[in-house]
């Protein structure tokens, strides 16, 4: 449940941060998430890059739509990427590897003031 609650906050927080702040204010809401939410440090990972990954690559695919392609098509050709699909893919994997990045420095940060509870658990602890 975690996940899907970080997953919207990231989400939500970077879409409207994005309005006023240049593009690498999407590492602000996943910072903060891995900070106050995270329980692990997978999970912060994850939620930051899928959250931004989906996020910029819906926007992406959106101004694609209403620019009718030629934006997109212009970019492509510029980066040398081959087609608008591997750019629309291009950008949401390198947003999301930003995101990502930032959410799990926001829990190594958390893990650095904050000790965890050690199970108590007998020899073979299977978790």
């Amino acid at each position: 449940m975690k996940f899907i609650i970080s997953l919207f906050l990231i989400s939500i927080g970077s879409y409207f941060l994005q309005l006023a702040l240049p593009w690498y204010s999407i590492a602000i809401m996943p910072f903060l998430v891995g900070i106050f939410l995270s329980g692990k440090a997978r999970t912060a990972f994850f939620s930051g890059f899928l959250a931004i990954a989906l996020l910029w690559g819906t926007l992406s695919l959106m101004i694609y739509y209403q620019s009718g392609g030629i934006l997109s098509i212009k970019i492509a050709e510029l980066l040398g990427v081959g087609s608008t699909a591997i750019l629309i893919l291009l950008t949401a994997f390198s947003g999301g590897l930003v995101a990502g990045l930032w959410g799990w420095t926001g829990y190594a940060l958390r893990s650095l003031f904050v000790k965890r509870k050690r199970a108590k658990s007998g020899r073979y602890n299977i978790a």
